[in-house]
């Protein structure tokens, strides 16, 4: 499935497919492949497995989008297909993520 999000004002198109009952993903961002396994520790914390590095995420809704926790950092994640409808450009409501 492909995605566009917006990323502290960038966009990045990213095509991620997941198997039927898997809890892994195959991602492709600017054509670098990632495989992230992940498993749910409780609502909004995750526990990511990407490229066989180990991470802990928290994930949270905001406005319009997501803030996520990872590594010490914070990230505000955009459905950028959905952010330009909200602005009035292309796509329709239901499109995307």
């Amino acid at each position: 499935m492909k995605h566009r999000l917006t990323i502290a004002e960038e966009t990045a198109d990213v095509d991620a497919s997941r198997s039927e009952g898997s809890q892994a993903i195959q991602a492709s961002i600017r054509g670098t492949e990632y495989l992230v396994r992940y498993q749910r520790i409780s609502p909004g914390h995750f526990r990511l497995i990407v490229n066989e590095r180990a991470t802990q995420v928290f994930v949270a809704r905001a406005g319009e989008g997501k803030q996520i926790f990872a590594n010490g950092r914070t990230f505000f994640v955009q459905d950028a297909d959905r952010e330009a409808v909200r602005r009035g450009g292309r796509g329709t409501p239901e499109e995307g993520p």
